[in-house]
């Protein structure tokens, strides 16, 4: 005997309201829809782009376009009245390009602190060597 015999069929127990009906792909379909067509979810593509170029976002100009993928997967989304899913990658994109925004942010001030302070460091040994150079003229 095989596996397959030898297992008994069990049935399920609907969890379903008894006025929906699903068809072949397991998708329930809408009782107040008359012409039969389904209207299908699916996971917004801008979202999962969106959380793509977030990823690469430590490279500035990718996190910026992740930035506003990601505002426009969430209107999209909003505006979708559910036929469209993916609110979660939109919203982790969204924070994770803030994230990396916000660290370059500081990076670059940081960079531009640093910058600052070098040049005025080298005008200030300029000048001492300059006061020094005139003691030997």
């Amino acid at each position: 005997m095989t596996m397959e015999e030898t297992r008994k069929t069990v049935k399920k127990k609907s969890s379903e309201k008894a006025a929906t009906v699903k068809h072949d792909n397991g998708t329930p379909k809408d009782p107040s829809v008359a012409d039969g067509s389904v209207a299908q979810t699916q996971i917004s593509v801008t979202a999962i782009v969106a959380l793509v170029f977030s990823v690469f976002g430590i490279l500035l100009i990718p996190g910026i376009i992740g930035l506003i993928l990601a505002g426009i997967s969430m209107r999209q989304i909003n505006k979708s009245e559910g036929r469209l899913l993916g609110r979660e990658i939109a919203v982790s994109a969204l924070v994770l390009s803030s994230v990396l925004l916000i660290y370059h942010l500081i990076f670059l001030g940081a960079i531009t602190a640093a910058a600052a302070a070098a040049s005025a460091l080298t005008g200030a040994i300029n000048g001492f060597f300059e006061s020094i150079g005139g003691w030997f003229n």
